[in-house]
């Protein structure tokens, strides 16, 4: 009983995930002005890619001439 109450979950976990993947795609697509279809992605790839540096905080100048 237990074993098939984790089937379960796990499927409805699946389900979810498969069903946010398809609006972000959808929502891509919609960004990029194209008919819905797949996104393609190499999970090979998805760990070691190099991600730019995001920087954070106020400006320089906004210190230096005061404003908040």
């Amino acid at each position: 009983m237990r074993f098939s109450a984790e089937v379960l979950k796990n499927q409805g976990r699946r389900f979810s995930l498969e069903q946010r993947r398809i609006v972000v795609e959808s929502r891509i697509n919609f960004l990029v002005g194209r008919f819905p279809r797949p996104v393609k992605r190499n999970a090979q790839h998805f760990m070691s890619a190099n991600v730019d540096v995001v920087a954070t905080g106020l400006p320089s100048s906004c210190w230096r001439t005061g404003l908040t």
